[in-house]
């Protein structure tokens, strides 16, 4: 009871924290050094470390397209983002660096001012030690420090919703005008900061305890800096009036206007039906993204702790994070419909950031009340802070390795290597985020072969593809996708009749890094540069490299080392050049060596299989230990065309069973239920691969194909 008792004292009526008893001028200096001090420990470390792992270029996603827009002062995709477009104009203006790293670096000092601000929010209610460790801790989370080293809309909007928290959940007499000018303000960096609209209601709501005329007063200048925020979006319309290099969705009516704003130009694609048993999966997938190589397992107690110390002592504020926890968790993943899939996961838990702070405000909560809860002595509070700051050490040393942006050059050396081998005047047909906005890049901002004519396939940025000249481009058209027709060349494909583009001087070849292999998205981005490199270059052994880095990278696939690798990559670039016959026997030679791997014998198996023969392949597929789900997808497809559904039934729900996110083995066993007249079987497959990806052809058109009709 005693132990509870100092838990509870250490708020009065007013909710304010009464921790110290009076104390004299000197120490009351000296307790401003102290916070001061801590301030300048969190602020300093972080941008020098954000700083040494800064990504030097241009990165994947928007960050190509933001760049161009803060440098050009274009109009950004929607909402726009106009704070983000000034800010980062000012940063291009600094003297040292290119435009890109320039960018980059205003993200890592946003970063580093949110965890600062994180800090000051915790010391609300917090003792120094916890706050200043619950800071800490937040700043090494893999999904603000992800974020931090690259140019996206993410750290900053982070910096104006803290911001705005901070006022609000402080509750001085003049904290509701501030909270709702940086209310105003984080609107305009990030939709999601519509989560702070209701906590901000609940503000004003508060303030009719207040004297009429005094509260009155406060909710009329409340209202008017809520709309001076809001005023930054204003720089839409009045930049598009000026025709800017990119103007996406021309912005200058009102409608076209509204339509920016509310992110009306995506439409929305038809998922699967929602049923509570799919919100609470993905509830499970996107707040199992937050916590996952962001908050250390041994704190993880401490959140619900820290929010029942909060409920106990400071309930308003208790109320507002609790809210704020609904809204943007349960909620936010209702809206967005969250995909399952692991590129999907990616991609949308930087949304889930400003719950992430949310949590590491409990932590602060839960650490302090385990300092209350401990005996008096100075040496049990010493070991329990050592045993935190160990913890703090070993986080660091953990996730730093996977962190290592300032190693990443792909996204942008590969659209710079692409564009430099086109011949003069030619034309480049393009798609995709990660192509199209490092190219958006180099080619507007760096002024990089700008006698390139770029068609973007969606017409996003570049000119849309279908407005390419009548009767083709005079100097030769180029992909920088596979398109039917097209020949692979270097790093592009084209055209029959295109001059061949300039062979690249050097082949990228990605490191063993962690920073490669912890990121799907730039994982795949290399798979996709080196496999291009394997079909279109005239050098055999650059081809069988390439070849062999695009397998190792490959999830799933254990890739023999040595000679044997090597064998097994040029066997697959034979098939790929139709030359089987020279395949084949380099394969059955593997695995006559050691007939183990899995590798060769599925791919020796698909090679008899097109001759027409059936028992050798089927042979070759029930005998291979299949360790992973892509190996156990290829098994049975492999078995299927056997005429093997059985044993291929048996390997796809094994493989479904390895990685339940996985979308390939719930298509393909969909499809052989609805070839068998299992169409209920096939209609559920169907439908929990949609859950996986809503974008999935192949998943919605067996569905159609099992239900009768399109699904909702």
């Amino acid at each position: 009871m005693f132990h509870i008792a100092r838990l509870l004292s250490v708020a009065d009526r007013s909710g304010r924290l009464v921790r110290w008893p009076r104390r004299s001028m000197e120490e009351a200096r000296a307790l401003v050094k102290t916070e001061r001090l801590a301030d300048i420990l969190l602020i300093l470390p972080f941008a020098l470390l954000y700083g040494a792992t800064l990504c030097p270029g241009v990165y994947l996603g928007d960050s190509g397209e933001l760049i161009a827009a803060a440098r050009l002062l274009d109009i950004a995709h929607p909402p726009g983002y106009p704070l983000q477009t000034l800010i980062g104009r000012i940063a291009t203006l600094a003297p040292a660096g290119s435009v890109a790293w320039k960018c980059n670096a205003l993200s890592a000092l946003a970063a580093a001012a949110s965890v600062w601000i994180l800090f000051r929010i915790a010391r609300l209610w917090a003792s120094l030690l916890p706050a200043l460790l619950s800071a800490l801790f937040f700043g090494l989370a893999s999904l603000l420090w992800a974020q931090a080293v690259v140019y996206e809309v993410y750290t900053i909007h982070l910096f104006f919703f803290l911001a705005a928290l901070f006022f609000m959940l402080r509750g001085q007499p003049t904290d509701l005008i501030s909270a709702s000018f940086f209310t105003g303000v984080a609107l305009t960096t990030h939709p999601v900061s519509v989560a702070l609209i209701p906590l901000w209601l609940l503000l004003l709501l508060r303030r009719r305890e207040e004297p009429p005329g005094r509260s009155g007063r406060a909710v009329v200048f409340s209202l008017l800096l809520f709309a001076l925020g809001m005023t930054l979006f204003l720089y839409l319309p009045i930049r598009s009036a000026q025709n800017p290099p990119t103007d996406w969705g021309d912005p200058e009516s009102i409608s076209a206007f509204a339509a920016h704003v509310f992110r009306l130009q995506y439409g929305d694609l038809a998922g699967p039906d929602r049923t509570p048993g799919l919100w609470m999966r993905q509830i499970g997938r996107g707040i199992g993204a937050v916590l996952d190589r962001n908050v250390p397992v041994a704190l993880l107690p401490l959140l619900p702790a820290g929010l029942l110390v909060l409920i106990l002592r400071e309930r308003f504020r208790a109320l507002l994070l609790a809210t704020a926890t609904l809204l943007l968790g349960p909620l936010l993943v209702l809206y967005l419909d969250y995909p399952l899939h692991e590129l999907s996961v990616e991609e949308n838990s930087v949304f889930f950031l400003p719950l992430l702070s949310v949590f590491f405000l409990f932590l602060s909560a839960g650490l302090d009340m385990v300092v209350r809860l401990l005996p008096g002595k100075v040496s049990y509070r010493a070991g329990a802070w050592a045993v935190l700051l160990l913890i703090a050490f070993f986080r660091l040393m953990q996730v730093l390795p996977s962190h290592r942006y300032d190693r990443v050059v792909l996204p942008e050396a590969y659209a710079r290597d692409l564009i430099r081998s086109l011949p003069p005047g030619a034309s480049l047909v393009t798609q995709g985020d990660d192509m199209v906005f490092p190219l958006l890049y180099l080619q507007k901002v760096e002024r990089e072969r700008e006698d390139v004519n770029i068609y973007d396939r969606e017409g996003s940025v570049f000119v849309a593809e279908d407005l390419l000249p009548a009767g083709g481009p005079t100097a030769g058209l180029y992909y920088t996708f596979p398109e039917p027709g097209a020949i692979p060349a270097g790093l592009l494909f084209r055209t029959p009749g295109s001059a061949p583009p300039a062979e690249p001087e050097r082949l990228l070849l990605p490191r063993a890094e962690e920073v490669v292999l912890a990121s799907p998205a730039l994982r795949v981005l290399w798979i996709n540069y080196l496999e291009t490199v394997a079909r279109g270059t005239g050098e055999r052994r650059k081809a069988i490299t390439a070849r062999e880095e695009a397998l190792r990278l490959s999830p799933g696939v254990d890739l023999s080392p040595g000679p044997r690798g090597k064998a097994y990559a040029e066997a697959t670039l034979l098939v790929d050049r139709g030359e089987t016959e020279q395949a084949e026997g380099i394969l059955r030679n593997l695995v006559a060596e050691d007939p183990g791997p899995p590798l060769p014998r599925l791919l020796l198996a698909e090679i008899v299989l097109a001759r027409g023969e059936r028992d050798e392949p089927r042979r070759l597929a029930l005998e291979t230990d299949l360790p992973t789900e892509p190996l156990l997808t290829r098994g049975a497809r492999i078995l299927r065309f056997c005429g093997s559904d059985e044993a291929a039934e048996e390997l796809l729900r094994e493989a479904i069973r390895l990685a339940p996110y996985a979308i390939e083995p719930r298509v393909e066993l969909a499809s052989l239920l609805l070839g068998r007249g299992e169409t209920e079987g096939a209609a559920h497959q169907g439908r929990e691969a949609l859950q996986m990806n809503p974008a999935s052809r192949e998943a919605r058109f067996i569905l159609e194909r099992a239900l009768g009709d399109p699904p909702r």
